[in-house]
C-alpha cells in the first residue's frame, strides 16, 4: 500500500497511457487464440498479454532514443523469425501438415500441432504489440491501429467464419475507445487536454454509446454451409472450374443451423425417382466433430483417369466385374452364382441413361452442380468441366444460356441393382481376398487391385478419429444377423427409425460428440445421423463416406414435372461401397425430416431465431442504455442522495455537512486542493464562478467556530442559494483569471 501511495503518479500515468492500447491487443488476440488453441486458450491469452506489456516496457525504455530503438526492434524481429521458422520446420517434422494449411484450415481440423500454435501465440503478440505501441504511443494513426482490428477478420474470413458478438463488440468498442484517446495523447499530437473526472466521464460515455450500437446493429455473419447458406455456390459459368478453391475446407457445423425456406433452384429427372439425393461434396476423414477431406485420397485420384479407374464410377466397376467374369472362374460355389450373372451381363448403354435438368433461381449460380452419385460423361459439343466432389471426379454437362438450366445424365439404380445387392452372398471382407485371387490370377491388372484396395483403406480407416467401444458394439448388434453389406447398411437406417431418434435442427446438445448423440439425447439434424451411420459402417469394415447435397422431394404444384430445392432441402446422407454393385446412397435421417421442412419451410425456426437475435440486442441496447444514462446523471443521482440523507439531520449538523459538500464538489470538478482554504476564499471563489453561497459561509463559521445553532429559516435561506449554485460548483467552468486565495488552516471545531 506505501509502494501504491509513494507512486501514485507513476501508476496512474502508466494506466493513462498503455491500458486501453493493452486491451486492445487482449481483445484481439482473445479471438486469434480462440481460433487455433483447442485448449487452454484463456490462460494462453492472459499470457499473451504478459507477454506484450515486456514488449510495451522494452519499446518504452528506448523509446527516447530513435537509432537505438531501432536497432533494437530488428534484433527482436529477427529472433521472432528465427524462433518461428525453428518452430514451422519442428511442426513438418511432427505433422507432415504445412503451417499454410494448418492455419487456413485451423489447428482444429487437421489435430493439434504444438509447434505451429507457439509460432501463432509468439508471432502474433509481437506484431501486434509492435503495431499498437507505434500507432498509439509514438505515431498515432488511425488507420495503423485499424491493421490489429483487420486481424481477426483476415483469419475469419479465409476460413468462412463470423466472430463472436461479444469478442467482435469488445474489440471495436476498445478500438474506437483507444482512438479518442489518443487524439489527445499521442506523442506526435498537439493537445492541451487536462484529464480529470470529466474526461473519464466524456470517454467512458463514448465508448458505452459506440458499445452499445455494435451491439445492436445487425452483423454481416457466414451462414451456415450445409443448411442455411446458398451463396458459397456462386461462380462465373465461363471460368475455370478445374481448381477446387470454392470448396469446403470442412463440413458444416452440425448444430444451430437455421435457413429462410427459399427456393434456390428446381430439379427434373426422367427416373421417376421420388428422392432425389445431389451430392455436392464429400468427405473422407472426421476430426474433432468435424468431417475434412484426407489430402492424400486427393493426391492418389488427381493421378488417375477417371475412364478406367473402377473407383470413378459404378459404370466403370461393372465393366471391370464383367470383364472379369469372362476370364475368371471362383473355385468358390456362392462367388461363382455372382460371376455368372456378370458373365451375360451387358455392359450399360445409352439407352439405360436417365437425366436430371436443374432450373436455377437468378440469386443461385453453382460452381459445383449438385449432381447424383452415379452421374455419367456423355459427349456434347457445349460442355463445361464439373467438380462434383472434394476429389478430382470431372464431368461434361449440357449448359443451355439462353433457358438457364443445366442437364446432365445419370445411371440410376434400378431394382435389378438394388436386388443383385439384397442378394450377394458375401460382404466386404470375403469380396477383397476374391479380388486378392483375382489380382493373383492377372484377372485384373495391378492399377484396378490398388483401386480396389484404396476404396477399404481411405473409406474403413480413420488416423484421427477413434471409434469407441460402445458405437462398435452397438453396430455389431445392429447387423448381428445381416449376411451382406446392403444388409448391413440398412439395418442402421432402419436402427434410428424405429429407436426412438427424433429430428431437431434446432437442437444444441451439451455434448457435442456423436457417442452423446447415439446413446443420451437421440436428437440432431441430418449432420449428426450421416456422421454416426459413416463411422459406425466403418467398424464394420464397410467402406463408407460422408456427403453433403442436396435431398429433393417436393413437387412444384405448378410444375408437377419439378422438384423445388430450396436452401432447407441442403442434406447429409451416406454412400456405401456395397461389394459386386458398387457406391450406393443410403439416407439414414429419420424419415419425418421431410414433412418437418416441407411444412415449415424453415420460416419457423428462421423467424423465431431472428426475433431471439433482436430480443437480444434490444435488452443488451437496453442494459448498455441504462448505463449510458446513469453515467450522464450520476452527478445528479449522487446530489439527489445526498440532499435525502442530509434532510433528516440537525439543523447545525446540516450545515457543517452542505459546507462538506461545496468542498467536495470543488476538489471533483476542479482539480484542486480546496481543503486548505478558509471560508471567506471558497466564497469568494464561487462569486468568480457565477454562483453564491454567502449564507452558507456565515452559517458554517457561526457553527463551527462559535457551536451557534442556525434557525430553520436561516438554514432554508442558504440552502436555496446552494441549491441555485450547485451546477455552477459542480460542474462550472474555472474563472479564467482567479484571484489568489489565501490558504490557511481551517479550524475544524465541532466538525
Amino acid at each position: 500500500m506505501q509502494f501504491i501511495i509513494k507512486h501514485k503518479q507513476t501508476i496512474y500515468k502508466t494506466l493513462l497511457n498503455y491500458l486501453l492500447p493493452l486491451l486492445l491487443c487482449y481483445s484481439v488476440m482473445r479471438i486469434i487464440i480462440k481460433t487455433y488453441f483447442a485448449t487452454g486458450a484463456a490462460a494462453m491469452t492472459a499470457l499473451s498479454v504478459v507477454f506484450m506489456a515486456m514488449l510495451f516496457f522494452i519499446y518504452e525504455k528506448i523509446k527516447p532514443k530513435k537509432i537505438i530503438r531501432a536497432i533494437v526492434f530488428l534484433l527482436l524481429c529477427a529472433a521472432i523469425v528465427f524462433v518461428c521458422s525453428l518452430l514451422m520446420s519442428s511442426g513438418w517434422n511432427s505433422s507432415r501438415v504445412l503451417f499454410i494449411n494448418w492455419f487456413y484450415v485451423s489447428g482444429t481440423d487437421i489435430a493439434r500441432v504444438s509447434e505451429y500454435e507457439a509460432v501463432i501465440f509468439i508471432f502474433f503478440s509481437f506484431f501486434l504489440a509492435s503495431v499498437v505501441y507505434y500507432f498509439s504511443i509514438i505515431r498515432y494513426r488511425a488507420s495503423g491501429l485499424m491493421l490489429a482490428v483487420l486481424l481477426p477478420f483476415i483469419i475469419y474470413g479465409k476460413r468462412s467464419l463470423s466472430i463472436d458478438g461479444f469478442d467482435m463488440t469488445l474489440m471495436v468498442t476498445v478500438y474506437l475507445g483507444l482512438v479518442f484517446h489518443c487524439r489527445l495523447t499521442a506523442d506526435d499530437v498537439k493537445r492541451d487536454t487536462v484529464f480529470n473526472y470529466s474526461y473519464i466521464i466524456t470517454a467512458l460515455v463514448f465508448v458505452t454509446f459506440v458499445g452499445m450500437i455494435t451491439m445492436f446493429v445487425p452483423k454481416p455473419q457466414i451462414e451456415s454451409y450445409l443448411e442455411n447458406n446458398r451463396n458459397f455456390f456462386d461462380f462465373r459459368i465461363d471460368s475455370d472450374l478445374n481448381a477446387f478453391s470454392s470448396l469446403n475446407e470442412e463440413s458444416s457445423d452440425r448444430f444451430g443451423a437455421s435457413a429462410t425456406g427459399e427456393t434456390i433452384f428446381r430439379a427434373s429427372t426422367d427416373s421417376g425417382e421420388s428422392v432425389l439425393y445431389l451430392r455436392r461434396q464429400t468427405f473422407d476423414t472426421f476430426r474433432r466433430e468435424k468431417w475434412v477431406s484426407n489430402r492424400d485420397l486427393l493426391e492418389y485420384q488427381q493421378t488417375l483417369n477417371g475412364n478406367t479407374d473402377p473407383t470413378a464410377s459404378n459404370t466403370a466397376y461393372r465393366a471391370m466385374m464383367i470383364s472379369a467374369a469372362q476370364k475368371y472362374t471362383p473355385a468358390d460355389a456362392q462367388f461363382k452364382t455372382v460371376f455368372d450373372q456378370y458373365a451375360v451381363a451387358k455392359p450399360l448403354s445409352e439407352n439405360d441413361l436417365r437425366s436430371v435438368s436443374l432450373y436455377y433461381e437468378e440469386s443461385f449460380r453453382p460452381a459445383y452442380i449438385p449432381a447424383v452419385l452415379t452421374i455419367e460423361p456423355r459427349a456434347s459439343d457445349n460442355t463445361i468441366r464439373m467438380g462434383r466432389s472434394a476429389h478430382s471426379e470431372v464431368y461434361p454437362y449440357s449448359y443451355n444460356s439462353e433457358l438457364g438450366d443445366l442437364t446432365y445424365y445419370y445411371y440410376p439404380i434400378t431394382e435389378q441393382m438394388e436386388t443383385q445387392a439384397k442378394n450377394m452372398p458375401f460382404d466386404t471382407a470375403q469380396f477383397y481376398e476374391l479380388l486378392k485371387d483375382m489380382r493373383s490370377n492377372d484377372v485384373i491388372t495391378a492399377r484396378q487391385y490398388r483401386s480396389m484396395e484404396n476404396i477399404r483403406y481411405f473409406y474403413t480407416s480413420d488416423d484421427y478419429y477413434t471409434i469407441s467401444d460402445d458405437m462398435k458394439q452397438l453396430a455389431q448388434q445392429i447387423t448381428i444377423n445381416c449376411s451382406n453389406d446392403y444388409e448391413k447398411a440398412n439395418a442402421i437406417v432402419n436402427y434410428f427409425a424405429t429407436n426412438g431418434y427424433t429430428y431437431d435442427m434446432d437442437y444444441i446438445p451439451p455434448d457435442e460428440s456423436i457417442d452423446y448423440f447415439l446413446f443420451t439425447s437421440k436428437r440432431g439434424s441430418c449432420t449428426s445421423y450421416a456422421t454416426a451411420m459413416t463411422l459406425m459402417a466403418r467398424s464394420l469394415g464397410l467402406p463408407t463416406r460422408y456427403v453433403e447435397g442436396f435431398a429433393a422431394y417436393e413437387k412444384d404444384h405448378d410444375s408437377p414435372n419439378q422438384m423445388i430445392v430450396k436452401d432447407t432441402n441442403a442434406h447429409a446422407f451416406v454412400e456405401c461401397f456395397i461389394a459386386g454393385v458398387g457406391w450406393m446412397t443410403f439416407d439414414p435421417t429419420v424419415p419425418e425430416y421431410m414433412a418437418i421442412r416441407s411444412s415449415t419451410g424453415g420460416n419457423a425456426s428462421g423467424t423465431i431465431k431472428t426475433v431471439a437475435m433482436y430480443l437480444g440486442r434490444a435488452a443488451l441496447f437496453l442494459g448498455a442504455a441504462f448505463v449510458l444514462i446513469f453515467i450522464i446523471l450520476l452527478d445528479r443521482i449522487d446530489e439527489r442522495i445526498f440532499r435525502i440523507r442530509n434532510h433528516s439531520k440537525p439543523l447545525g449538523r446540516k450545515a457543517l455537512t452542505l459546507y462538506q459538500r461545496v468542498i467536495k464538489l470543488l476538489n471533483r470538478s476542479h482539480t484542486k486542493e480546496f481543503d486548505g482554504y478558509t471560508p471567506e476564499a471558497i466564497g469568494e471563489y464561487v462569486k468568480q464562478l457565477g454562483g453564491n453561497i454567502d449564507l452558507l459561509v456565515e452559517l458554517f463559521q457561526s457553527a463551527c467556530f462559535g457551536s451557534i445553532e442556525p434557525t430553520a429559516e436561516q438554514f432554508a435561506q442558504a440552502y436555496e442559494q446552494y441549491k441555485q449554485s450547485w451546477k455552477l460548483i459542480a460542474k462550472g467552468k474555472r474563472p479564467e483569471k482567479p484571484k489568489k486565495l489565501a490558504k490557511k488552516p481551517l479550524v475544524q471545531g465541532n466538525l
